[in-house]
């Protein structure tokens, strides 16, 4: 199990006042917020909390970090780990009347959780459907609001992977 950690302002840290450490390493600590789990709600969950910098912040995690993982951060492998028991928790439901088997329901395992597993995609609803929920009686929760938050989110990351680690179409 791994632990991301954000310590106040004034405390120096080596990193943009962030660590990555086994869990081990942080046990005798005391947090303000402990969140479980580093998919992506877990993380947007920390990192808005972190943003106070009068608070601590763990952010536990039982896998690792999935970024190390080139089928993971390189475009066109959707699906490729989700054999691997280190990225991924792997479950099957209950026999589907419908197909007269069960279905594998894959959950990722690592930072990132399932998002890093399904290709780092994600896609926005439609504006109207985001809309409907303030209209059916939950003031605030509407496209404009949606949209800014998600923007807050949306980053390109360019990462380099040695020409040794790339994959090749033969593979």
């Amino acid at each position: 199990m791994s632990a991301h950690t954000s310590q106040p302002a004034e405390k120096p840290t080596d990193t943009e006042n962030s660590a990555l450490c086994d869990v081990k390493d942080i046990t005798s600590q005391e947090f303000d917020y402990v969140v479980v789990g580093g998919g992506t709600a877990g993380m947007a969950l920390a990192s808005r909390l972190a943003e106070d910098p009068n608070v601590t912040v763990a952010l536990l995690e039982a896998g690792g970090e999935m970024h190390k993982y080139p089928s993971i951060v390189m475009p066109a492998q959707y699906g490729r780990e989700h054999e691997n028991p280190v990225l991924v928790y792997s479950s099957k439901t209950t026999t589907q009347e419908s197909l007269g088997r069960p279905l594998e329901v894959n959950r990722g395992r690592g930072l990132g959780g399932t998002s890093a597993i399904n290709f780092m995609t994600f896609q926005k609803p439609q504006a109207s459907d985001i809309n409907a929920w303030e209209k059916l009686g939950s003031p605030g929760w509407n496209w404009a609001r949606y949209d800014a938050a998600v923007k807050r989110v949306e980053t390109l990351v360019h990462l380099t992977i040695p020409s040794s680690q790339q994959g090749h179409a033969d593979q």
